[in-house]
């Protein structure tokens, strides 16, 4: 599955559940691509990187 950025999405994190936010970055480097997701409810940090495989689309972006 291919993300945007503005995408609602579900993250399931290690040690917190599952958590909903928005992507705000792609970050590719040399071991490949995460995505930088912005969180919506509270969490202990405002963001959090996370591989695709950790993600679930809840809602894609919809651009006018």
């Amino acid at each position: 599955m291919t993300f945007k950025i503005g995408d609602m999405v579900e993250v399931e994190t290690k040690f917190h559940g599952a958590k909903p936010g928005i992507i705000i970055e792609q970050i590719s480097d040399s071991r490949g691509s995460s995505w930088e997701v912005l969180h919506i409810r509270e969490h202990w940090t405002p963001t959090t990187i996370a591989l695709e495989q950790d993600l679930k689309l809840v809602q894609p972006i919809t651009v006018r």
